[in-house]
């Protein structure tokens, strides 16, 4: 299991419609658009962080398989 978080520029209401539409049962978090942009670059984007230490950074298109993923960061 890799414990893994959403950060987003949303509203409560709509992260709570999005988690109820998605079924999902992970932390959602909402931040400033600004902040976001500046630590993604993309959006949608993935960001890989180790002990509060980024480790990739993939913007939408580039996103790794999870094969390609476990290879790379569960190692």
């Amino acid at each position: 299991n890799v414990p893994f978080i959403f950060i987003c520029n949303a509203s409560p209401a709509d992260i709570a419609r999005f988690k109820k539409k998605h079924k999902l049962n992970v932390p959602i978090f909402s931040m400033d658009e600004i902040e976001l942009k500046i630590i993604a670059r993309s959006n949608p984007a993935m960001v890989v962080l180790e002990k509060a230490v980024v480790k990739a950074k993939y913007p939408h298109r580039s996103i790794p398989t999870v094969e390609t993923f476990k290879d790379k960061h569960l190692k």
